[in-house]
């Protein structure tokens, strides 16, 4: 609602959807789609894209924060673990799109106090669907003395790209 308000006075159509297949956009439409950290079908990016069209995307690994969870004693979804720069990929295998780039780095998010934790959880709630200060009360002592120890604590960071062209 927003986004559309906003960039309908620069003359750029906002097209919502909620699933990833049969976007109502026309096909051979877009010579460039861009992606960050959303899913994506690799059928519909060959139906939407022209030729020679390209695909970029900056995702987050399944990785990501999973010691923070641990760290908590809350549960990483199964399914999302397993998302990855190789998992990724082979959605494009037997697909009409050469691979341009393909780069995946694991590094570090680094936190310098607890309350910033806690706002980074809040912020960002499918990472613990069910947090709260209350609920996680002592695993967040934990952390919180942690910090106060060495100064800060570091989760993983995963992330991973791909820029696609299609032929």
């Amino acid at each position: 609602m927003i986004a559309r308000q906003r960039l309908s006075t620069l003359g750029v159509t906002v097209v919502f959807s909620q699933t990833d297949e049969n976007i109502p956009i026309p096909s051979s439409y877009y010579d460039l789609i861009l992606n960050q950290h959303d899913s994506f079908s690799v059928n519909e990016l060959e139906r939407l894209l022209q030729s020679g069209g390209t695909f970029l995307t900056q995702q987050v690994g399944g990785k990501d924060c999973s010691d923070l969870n641990k760290a908590l004693g809350a549960k990483v979804d199964p399914l999302y673990s397993k998302w990855n720069l190789d998992h990724a990929l082979a959605a494009f295998s037997n697909k009409p799109f050469h691979i341009q780039k393909a780069l995946e780095k694991i590094g570090v998010q680094r936190f310098y106090d607890i309350g910033a934790v806690i706002y980074y959880l809040k912020a960002i709630p499918w990472q613990i669907p069910d947090f709260s200060v209350e609920k996680y009360k002592h695993p967040l002592q934990q952390m919180h003395e942690h910090i106060q120890h060495k100064g800060y604590i570091d989760f993983i960071q995963h992330r991973f790209l791909i820029e696609a062209r299609l032929l």
